[in-house]
């Protein structure tokens, strides 16, 4: 059994024949008792067989997985040689409740789910957006374990008591279309004047360090209702620039954590 693990990275092998089977977690799986579950992998996977989490899914579950690879490359771009999840799978092989990024593409820029529709249930998995991937509430939903995970929004999960940090790679971060106005410096800080600016703009703080230290300022009142707050910054990558309320209220914060040093910072 393979179950709350993580990887990030690349994988390429380059041995051309049938028993080269990559995969962002394992390999190769088979016999009916083996289960991969509640695992996710950011690797850039590249093998004669490829799949985001299996390369070859012979047998046993897989459950809970999510791949946010980038590129997922087989022998060639057909549907027996490559597939967001799993590449190559037996009859027997049981999959559940399985999603990945939905822009995953080989290395020539094939998208892989139009060789099969992503279902939960199937070899491409579910569709999930970057904004879906950076959200607290897709990881809890889907039953990563808050005391073995530590999942914060604007992130991904990293184990619990780790002191990695779950910095979102940059093919997660380019799918959402905010765009704050002015350029993080004191002169010019970043504006937020909508809800979403806000989520979008601890997402950049919580994942690179560039944020941390930027300037920002609210230009118009902002209602947090049914957002799910993640403090700004971390007790590892604080932030250290400088937020300007600019003479504007943010109501109705919803903070429900189990974690220290929380609160709108």
């Amino acid at each position: 059994m393979i179950r709350n693990a993580y990887s990030a990275g690349r994988l390429d092998i380059s041995v051309s024949s049938s028993s080269a089977n990559a995969g962002g977690i394992t390999g190769y799986q088979s016999g009916t008792s083996a289960v991969t579950e509640y695992c996710y992998s950011t690797m850039d996977v590249s093998g004669y067989y490829a799949g985001g989490i299996v390369g070859y899914h012979y047998g046993g579950s897989v459950n809970n997985c999510i791949a946010l690879s980038e590129t997922v490359s087989g022998r060639q771009f057909v549907n027996s040689y490559v597939g967001r999840v799993a590449a190559r799978e037996s009859a027997g092989a049981v999959k559940a409740d399985n999603y990945a990024w939905t822009d995953m593409a080989d290395s020539d820029g094939n998208v892989i789910s139009t060789l099969l529709a992503g279902e939960l249930t199937n070899k491409n998995g579910e569709d999930i957006s970057s904004a879906e991937a950076a959200d607290e509430k897709f990881w809890a939903d889907l039953g990563f374990d808050s005391s073995i995970w530590k999942i914060e929004t604007g992130s991904l999960p990293v184990l619990a008591g780790s002191d990695a940090e779950g910095v979102l790679p940059e093919h997660l971060r380019g799918d959402s279309a905010v765009e704050l106005g002015g350029n993080g410096t004191v002169e010019a800080p970043y504006q937020i004047s909508t809800t979403d600016d806000l989520v979008f703009a601890i997402q950049q703080i919580n994942s690179d360090e560039s944020y941390r230290s930027a300037c920002f300022v609210l230009t118009a009142d902002i209602d947090l209702s049914g957002i799910s707050w993640q403090a700004i910054g971390t007790a590892g990558a604080p932030f250290t620039g400088t937020f300007d309320g600019g003479n504007h209220r943010i109501s109705n914060l919803n903070l429900v954590v189990n974690a220290e040093y929380q609160g709108f910072f």
